[in-house]
């Protein structure tokens, strides 16, 4: 009985040494695993910080490469818009100088080439001098133009040897002068005359007419004193305001103060070379 009793007791402890060794075995392991995970879980939270500063330098980089580029073809659509706005001007004298060529090929007159040998410097009177007079066959009334078909005006009196020109744009300062015209391109008709300030202006154009900026008029056949179809004015500018209708302006297709060589229509004199 005693010896059972001893066996039993080295059994128990025998027992309790590998229970106790199991354990501090298990928790030392437990506490390697734990320091092993959180070591893990410290290198991927630096890895993942390392991503990011990196991202955000790409971004940095790349936003900054990218805001250069944007510049740049901000810089290059404006040159761009710029070179449009000269084609459509380029296009739009193009226009006119078609337009210009194909009344010139119309030819149903007779004209004598003359010299200007005088002009009101000062433009009030839109008065010139011409070296060829009644020996020569020129007469009060006839249409006086450029070779371009352009029509500077008509000679109001005419002697031997020379005569004197009225420019159209200094007759139209004087009140109650007008001069029909024609929209060439679309065949408007309106009325021509100079305004207080001395602007060219068009009266009496319906409110929806078909005028666009650089259109040219030229003279229509209500005029009594002038050949049909010269070429007179272009348009300059188009005012809109609400209510009211368009106010269009036109320029001058000649300086009258470059005057040198003209052309006198000898084959139309009006039937009253003094009225409009």
């Amino acid at each position: 009985m005693r010896k059972d009793y001893l066996r039993r007791i080295v059994f128990l402890v025998i027992l309790a040494i590998t229970i106790i060794f199991m354990l501090r075995f298990y928790f030392g392991y437990q506490r390697y695993l734990k320091s092993s995970v959180i070591g893990v879980v410290h290198q991927e939270k630096i890895g993942n910080y390392l991503i990011e500063l990196s991202n955000w330098f790409h971004d940095l980089i790349y936003f900054s490469q990218f805001r250069q580029r944007l510049e740049k073809t901000e810089k290059e659509n404006i040159y761009l818009l710029s070179e449009l706005l000269k084609l459509k001007e380029l296009e739009e004298e193009n226009k006119s100088l078609l337009e210009i060529l194909r009344i010139k090929k119309s030819k149903d007159w007779n004209a004598s080439e003359a010299k200007i040998i005088l002009v009101d410097s000062s433009g009030l009177s839109g008065s010139f001098w011409v070296n060829k007079g009644k020996k020569e066959g020129l007469n009060e009334g006839m249409n006086v133009i450029l070779p371009e078909k352009i029509l500077i005006g008509r000679l109001v009196e005419c002697f031997e040897s020379y005569c004197q020109g009225e420019s159209i744009f200094g007759s139209l300062s004087d009140p109650g002068t007008k001069l029909s015209v024609e929209n060439f391109r679309s065949g408007v008709l309106g009325i021509l005359e100079r305004d207080k300030r001395g602007s060219l202006i068009l009266k009496l154009m319906p409110r929806n007419a078909d005028i666009e900026i650089g259109d040219i008029f030229v003279t229509s056949s209500e005029n009594i004193n002038f050949v049909r179809g010269l070429l007179v004015a272009r348009v300059k500018e188009i005012k809109k305001k609400d209510n009211y209708l368009p106010q269009y302006f036109l320029e001058p297709l000649f300086s009258q103060t470059r005057l040198f060589s003209v052309l006198v229509i000898t084959s139309f004199i009006p039937s009253n070379t003094r009225s409009n």
